[in-house]
């Protein structure tokens, strides 16, 4: 090596300059994951309530139909499962009434 010549060589590098370059990378990323999981939580917590907001509206209205509550009507009108279920609710209790005046007609 080097016209016949042999030896080695050395290469050093500074543990602060090391530790302040990993500084100076990872801070950056840990802040960048710890919003990520920030909004990734508010997010999930907003679509929850969302989702589960609706669903409370119709165990509450189901509740108020099994005690005898048939005059108010479910007020649900979305186009997916949830408004299904709430058409679905919104017949028994209609069907329910026109049963109940049956009755007391009779």
């Amino acid at each position: 090596m080097l016209d016949g010549q042999l030896g080695s060589a050395r290469v050093g590098l500074w543990a602060e300059t090391v530790q302040e370059d990993m500084r100076s990378t990872l801070l950056p990323i840990i802040g960048l994951i710890g919003a990520c999981i920030a909004l990734s939580i508010a997010l999930s917590v907003m679509l929850a309530s969302k989702t589960i907001r609706p669903i409370l509206n119709l165990k509450a209205i189901a509740d108020d139909i099994s005690r005898g509550h048939l005059d108010s009507s479910v007020p649900i009108q979305t186009n997916d499962e949830i408004g299904d279920l709430g058409r679905s609710l919104e017949r028994m209790r209609a069907s329910l009434r026109a049963a109940m005046i049956r009755l007391n007609r009779e």
